[in-house]
């Protein structure tokens, strides 16, 4: 496990009200017009309940209604700026993640130019397309797996070798747990998709329950490491449960190797995780796999299915 452990706090805005709050009745609760609605722009509504609905941002920086992340209180919050001048305006466009452009003046040309550098600095480029050529049907692009004749494509990616980007599928099949929300960003380059967790919540997959306060010596069991996350006055403790344990203190063991083979991760079978139990000098060594975002391990064929 590694030492350091980066924690990405996301926001959500939570909406209800007397009246029961619906994404699709036309209620339009999160206030998104025809361009800024649900995956266009990174803009999201998602039902959480019978009466309420989440709504996240692009970027998960604040949430507004409408929440546009060109049209911020703070200036220096807004994704352009005019450090140097050129800035002419900021466009939420047609797009997906962050879903913004920044129009600047080109000072050789005079013509406008889009970037999505904070102070025009940089001209704008697009995402590289992560799709491929691949034809051979038994072949599977971007961690596709095949079966049979078939290749079963992760999240993102259609075709009969998985080798067709789409993007605006990347939440397809990822669940996130207690109540989490997929959202698609591009953080680092390529989009996608992200568990933005609750409050008291954190993990890949919001797996993970933390307690309000400091870490203390009991804070976790089991050889647990306990890592504590400040946002704010708040102050909340969380537990990095050691393989094949679970709870909010990693007291309950749901899994430990049998014999040596691969095996369903109860805990995370619908994020697709299971573990692998190998030989190793007269013992048994615990490793926890993962499929490709949007498959699941089948325990009939051993393999990552949708």
């Amino acid at each position: 496990m590694n030492s350091l452990i980066v924690v990405l706090v996301f926001t959500v805005f939570l909406y209800s009200s007397g009246e029961a709050a619906n994404c699709n009745d036309g209620s339009n609760p999160c206030g998104l017009d025809a361009v800024h609605y649900n995956l266009a722009n990174g803009y999201q509504c998602s039902q959480s309940g019978p009466n309420s609905v989440v709504c996240t941002c692009p970027g998960g920086y604040e949430i507004d209604r409408p929440c546009r992340i060109c049209s911020r209180s703070n200036p220096l919050q807004n994704p352009c700026r005019n450090d140097t001048g050129r800035l002419i305006t900021c466009l939420e466009n047609n797009d997906l993640g962050t879903g913004y452009s920044c129009l600047c003046l080109n000072l050789i040309t005079q013509i406008p130019e889009q970037t999505v550098h904070p102070n025009c600095g940089e001209p704008f480029t697009s995402p590289t397309n992560t799709s491929t050529n691949t034809t051979a049907q038994s072949s599977c692009a971007n961690g596709g797996v095949s079966i049979g004749t078939t290749c079963k494509c992760p999240s993102g990616f259609i075709g009969t070798s998985c080798n067709q980007s789409q993007p605006e599928e990347l939440c397809r099949n990822v669940i996130c747990k207690n109540n989490g929300a997929c959202a698609i960003r591009n953080p680092n380059g390529p989009y996608e998709s992200v568990c933005l967790c609750r409050a008291s919540f954190s993990g890949e997959y919001c797996e993970i329950q933390g307690t309000l306060g400091f870490c203390s010596s009991s804070s976790c069991l089991n050889g647990a490491a306990c890592r504590e996350v400040v946002i704010g006055a708040t102050r909340t403790a969380y537990c990095d449960c050691l393989l094949g344990y679970r709870g909010v203190k990693c007291d309950t063991r749901y899994f430990s190797c049998p014999v040596a083979g691969k095996f369903r991760d109860d805990e995370m079978y619908e994020q697709g995780k299971y573990f692998e139990c190998s030989n190793l000098a007269g013992g048994l060594r615990l490793e926890r796999k993962s499929c490709a975002k949007g498959l699941r391990f089948n325990t009939g064929t051993q393999a990552c299915t949708d």
